[in-house]
């Protein structure tokens, strides 16, 4: 490690030279007689990787890395440019992230501002980009056919973006939005608390998001325009040698190098090297301070940052990769683990620099504390650097890198093959390292090549008491002068102070009196890594006509094989080819089901802590079995007990343990405390998470039965104690339905003998009969519109509306088909009429969502952002309306575009054990056995015809639903600060009206009463219809003015000139009349329409849902789902 240490600090070393990119490449040229450099030498790549890999340097000095895959359906793209938050002007914080926005945004050559996104829709794609602090990358996938033409696009990104002044000012809007979002979470809070009060001048200190103060109000301070500064960003940091592009399809390798070099050539070079930046975050006054800060949710964080050095060129050994399997371990003695039984922390995570990182980094130790540890979180210091000196004490140790290397290229060499979205961007991301070497571009930092005993060591040295900072995150203090400062882009409350010198001291720390100290031990060998790893040899790319005979051949969606079923035990294998022989990775899923008797919100309830139980009593092997790189999982899900083990070895052995260890369970009162208190945290993190995170919970819980919301099962959490929890286990084990899939290379008998070894495991457990089996039902909804309103956890001004469409019986694959076809054709168009033209909210989407397996699911629409919900509703069914228009104009060709762009983008997925585990689970899960579904969907789609949608579209969608056909579940979250309507106020004013009177609040017309509104809206609507809006608008600001004198003259200008929303719901209301059937209308409902029992209503006729039981009374249940296939067991019955 290049570094020293002086009394409290880091002093670096120079790095050496960049990685030599010349040696190896032998200059070509395209057909579109571009020069490039291609790469002849040695690859290294996974284990019977037969895709054909080509790396370039092009002229401009972006590297490219084409890999062809001629069994992807999907091809994907990604490109990093080495510009992120650090390299943000400082007159303008935030200009790396506000410029990712804007080239989406046209082109010179393709202008429109959704031109690209409109192309990807077509061809069943997307796109997205992200900014950290030294990178910003963009990415997109599209089907094969649509590639070169999204390429050509996508760099137009990079050499000719339009950056327009009007979509600058508008797009601001969404980054603002964004900023407030991120106020309200947790994670971001912490990172930027962090960043923000580094040593002020550097650039990790710079505020990463930006804003519209941040950007467009430090132009205006300036008198600069804004679209001159980030053009001159772009210009000085988008430049060819800046950037790296992976491409991944599946087109011939020589036609994917074809279309990057003629596509990304003309991106220009930079002239002038780039910036180093100077001196360290953490400089010598920053070290050895705490700094506390307030957290949205009820949670308790420890974070200790350690200042390192530079490293970007020592990616070969990364000494960090090393220290953090052991600070972050899970073995027996590990700090995590001593730290757990305590009932201190929850959990311990390690935040290392990342590989190849230009930057000083920091090493972050974070301990998710408990009440009760964070109240005492000098001795979880204490502990953390006893720890450390122990680990020092240790040296290193070459077994244990040996572990840690051996474990990363078994994942390297013999895991499963990701998206190819998500591997283009991995690879984009590492090729950007300057210090890479050419042979490791497909390797790079995933892993370890040499042994730095020295490095480690000097490493080990920077995690010392005089060479940190303490972080300390809750909801409240005891000081209560402990937060006197306030972030000014956050708004998060934070204090900054001095450690005490016991807490900075070596002497002192190495002398505090440590009761479970002895504890805290360097790990065993873990008999889960294997000795020896295979690893192929280093090869030479594949020629051209080499590659079209890939051995994978097998779908991921094909149906399993039923090798045994018994009244205890249902057995299902799924095989996957694999040339990984005994490393081939598989995956064992087992769900415990209790009979129906438990099938409860207590049972629910009691259940969840029954699963956090076995997962802490099988701590010991499941920590082993994780740092040994296999993936293990214990849940809940519908009232069923789930254990998953996914990797290349030991996963029977692994299983059979965590089973018994569930037979033999046994809860004492202080383990009880701490389950119950994980929970009932847990419960109020949900509680406290983001609005569209609530809205979607509570159409998950209305759409099935028996399925419980998180705040019921947390009310009977905190009634119950120890000897209900003992007794459930119990009891609700000693009868069980098991089911296991088992996924990967394995026979027949291999399953059987995984079965009986479950089986085993659960010796003490009897079937459940048939007739008490829980079984999932989906929610018979009656058409009609219904509207559920909660009021959001969270403490700032967001909200959130989840508008969702189904038709009776939605599990039908024709219903499927046309919902998954509507959402695929109107996402891009709704996210841009409602987030980028109208700014509701910033995250907005539109999908098709549901339980298939059981028949329930719809459209759903869901937007989140500051925006009234009365009103988001209204834009989102104005929306519908005018999307049925372009319906109808649509033309058969383009509709068969969106039809077979879609059905390729459903069959594709990676072929790997985890997904098809993730496919065939929550239909065995349901007892569906619909393992044919894409199919069918896909079969429906071919059928689909333009008439066939529109007549769908008209009977279940419209929102003026003339054949009363359609339902619409509504559900609202309203932040606190947020005046909600009352029932009465919904039941006796149009909807139209009431979004114009919430929308005039919020411009500051407070003493306008809604009597008034309604009256201005009646008479305008009658008298005036001509009217123009301007004149509209100024009389109602006159109207305003009447009502209160004495108003603020700047919201009499804002009702005047229709500012934030005020037009739109101006015009909604005066047009209500218009859409009958709808929550538009003005028209009240007949008194004599049906009603499913006894529940209030809107003006409009939407019923008005207490809460998702008393939605889930008004309906009723769809009979449980019939098995789509025989369960007939391949040879009897398997015993």
């Amino acid at each position: 490690m290049a570094c020293t240490t002086s009394n409290r600090f880091v002093v670096e070393t120079e790095e050496p030279p960049a990685a030599d990119w010349d040696a190896g490449f032998v200059a070509r040229q395209s057909d579109g007689r571009h020069t490039y450099f291609e790469y002849t030498g040695w690859l290294e790549l996974p284990a019977g990787d037969t895709r054909e890999h080509r790396l370039l340097r092009l002229g401009n000095g972006m590297r490219v890395l084409c890999i062809s895959d001629p069994q992807a359906r999907q091809s994907a793209a990604a490109l990093a440019v080495r510009a992120g938050s650090t390299s943000d002007p400082r007159e303008y914080p935030g200009m790396a992230h506000a410029l990712e926005h804007m080239l989406f945004l046209g082109t010179r050559t393709h202008p429109g501002e959704h031109d690209f996104e409109a192309y990807l829709t077509q061809y069943g794609g997307y796109t997205n980009a992200s900014t950290t602090a030294t990178t910003t990358h963009y990415r997109l996938s599209v089907n094969n056919a649509g590639l070169a033409g999204a390429l050509t696009r996508f760099a137009g990104f990079f050499v000719e973006p339009l950056l327009d002044a009007q979509a600058i000012a508008r797009e601001l809007l969404a980054v603002e939005s964004e900023r407030l979002a991120d106020a309200q979470s947790d994670t971001q809070r912490r990172a930027h608390i962090v960043s923000s009060t580094y040593c002020p001048m550097h650039a990790y200190a710079q505020f990463a998001g930006g804003s519209l103060a941040s950007l467009q109000g430090s132009a205006d301070r300036r008198g600069v325009e804004l679209r001159d500064a980030m053009a001159a960003f772009f210009a000085r940091e988008y430049a060819g040698d800046a950037m790296a592009l992976a491409v991944i399809g599946g087109a011939g390798v020589a036609e994917l190098v074809a279309m990057a070099v003629d596509a990304f050539s003309a991106v220009p070079r930079r002239t002038l090297a780039p910036a180093r930046i100077a001196g360290h975050p953490l400089c010598d006054r920053k070290l050895g301070t705490v700094v506390r800060y307030q957290t949205v949710g009820a949670r308790h964080d420890v974070t200790l940052v350690f200042a390192l050095p530079r490293a970007a060129h020592a990616y070969a050994a990364n000494a960090c990769k090393y220290v953090e399997t052991l600070v972050g371990g899970a073995h027996a003695g590990a700090l995590g683990t001593v730290l757990r039984e305590l009932g201190w922390i929850s959990a311990v995570e390690v935040a290392a620099p990342l590989a190849g990182s230009r930057l000083p980094g920091v090493l972050c130790v974070s301990l998710a504390a408990t009440p009760v540890g964070f109240a005492r979180h000098e001795e979880l210091v204490q502990y953390v650097f006893a720890y450390l000196r122990m680990l020092r004490a240790h040296g290193a140790q070459a077994w244990h890198f040996g572990e840690v290397q051996r474990t990363l290229q078994l994942e390297f060499y013999h895991g499963e093959r990701t998206a190819p979205v998500a591997a283009a961007i991995a690879l984009a991301c590492q090729l950007g390292c300057p210090h890479l070497r050419a042979e490791h571009a497909v390797s790079g930092t995933r892993l370890l090549y040499e042994f730095d005993a020295p490095g480690i060591e000097a490493l080990l040295t920077l995690l010392d008491p005089e060479n940190y900072r303490l972080y300390l995150g809750a909801r409240e203090f005891d000081d209560a002068d402990a937060l006197p400062c306030v972030d000014p882009h956050l708004g998060v409350a934070y204090g900054e102070t001095p450690l005490p010198r016991r807490l900075t001291l070596e002497a002192e720390l190495a002398a505090a009196p440590l009761e479970h100290a002895h504890r805290l031990q360097f790990p065993q060998p873990n008999p889960y890594v294997p000795a020896n790893v295979p690893t192929c040899a280093l090869q030479a790319p594949v020629p051209d006509n080499a590659g079209n005979n890939a051995n994978d051949t097998d779908d991921v969606f094909q149906a399993p094989v039923l090798v045994r079923h018994d009244p205890l035990c249902e057995l299902w294998l799924r095989t996957l080819p694999s040339t990984g022989g005994a490393m081939a990775r598989s995956s064992i899923t087992v769900g415990i089901a209790p009979s129906c008797v438990h099938a409860t919100a207590r049972g629910q309830a009691l259940l969840g802590l029954a699963a956090w139980a076995l997962e802490h009593a099988a701590a010991a092997h499941l920590g082993l079995a994780r740092a040994a790189g296999i993936a293990w999982h214990v849940w809940v899900a519908d009232h069923t007990l789930c254990v998953r083990v996914r990797g290349h070895a030991h996963l029977p052995d692994i299983l059979e343990q965590t089973l018994a260890t569930l037979s033999a369970l046994d809860i004492g009162d202080r383990e009880f405390a701490q389950l119950q208190g994980r929970a009932l945290r847990a419960a109020e993190c949900m509680r406290t998470a983001s609005p569209r995170e609530l809205v979607g919970w509570q159409q998950h819980c209305m759409r099935a039965e028996p399925r419980w919301h998180f705040a019921h099962c947390a009310q009977e959490l905190a009634r119950v104690g120890a000897p209900d929890l003992r007794a459930f286990v119990r009891d609700a084990f000693a009868r069980v339905h098991v089911r296991v899939l088992v996924v990967g290379a394995g026979a027949a008998d291999d399953a059987r003998a995984v079965g009986a070894r479950v089986v085993r495991a659960l010796d003490a457990c009897a079937p459940v009969p048939r007739v008490l089996r829980t079984r999932m039902r989906a929610v018979d909804v009656a058409p009609g519109a219904y509207v559920l309103r909660v009021r959001s956890g969270q403490a700032g001004g967001d909200c959130a509306v989840s508008y969702t469409v189904s038709a009776p019986r939605a599990a039908s694959r024709w219903a499927q088909a046309q919902f998954m076809l509507l959402a695929h054709m109107m996402g891009a168009a709704f996210f841009d009429r409602l987030r980028t033209q109208e700014q509701l909210g910033y995250m907005v989407g539109c999908s098709w969502v549901g339980d298939a397996s059981i028949g329930a699911g719809g459209l759903e629409l869901r937007v989140q952002g500051a925006s009234n919900p009365e009103f988001v509703c209204l834009r989102i069914e104005r929306f519908l309306l005018e999307f049925g228009r372009r319906l109808e104009a649509m033309g058969e060709p383009e509709l068969a575009g969106h039809r077979d762009a879609l059905a390729t983008a459903n069959l594709d997925s990676p072929r790997t054990a985890a997904r098809a585990t993730a496919y065939l689970w929550p239909k065995i899960l349901a007892g569906s056995y619909d393992f044919s579904c894409v199919f069918e969907v896909n079969r429906q789609l071919a059928a689909l015809r333009k008439a066939d949608v529109l007549e769908f579209w008209r009977a279940h969608v419209c929102p003026l639903d003339a054949q009363k056909k359609s339902t619409r579940v509504v559900v609202q979250a309203w932040a606190d600060a947020l005046h909600m309507p009352s029932d009465n106020v919904l039941r006796e004013h149009p909807l139209p009206v009431v979004a114009l009177h919430l929308c005039l609040q919020a411009a500051g017309a407070h003493e306008l009463a809604l009597s008034d509104v309604s009256c201005f809206v009646s008479e305008r609507a009658l008298d005036e219809p001509r009217l123009a809006m301007a004149e509209l608008q100024r009389r109602l600001a006159a109207l305003y003015r009447a009502v209160a004198p004495e108003c603020s003259d700047r919201v009499c200008a804002d009702i005047a000139a229709g500012h934030a929303q005020l037009g739109a719901a101006l015009q909604m209301a005066l047009d209500a009349s218009r859409y009958p059937g709808s929550l538009l209308t003005s028209q009240p409902t007949p008194s004599d329409t049906a009603a499913p029992r006894n529940a209030p209503r809107t003006f409009a006729g939407a019923w008005i849902v207490a809460d998702y039981l008393a939605f889930k009374r008004m309906h009723a249940l769809h009979a449980p789902c019939s098995p789509a296939i025989p369960l007939e067991p391949l040879d009897g019955c398997g015993l």
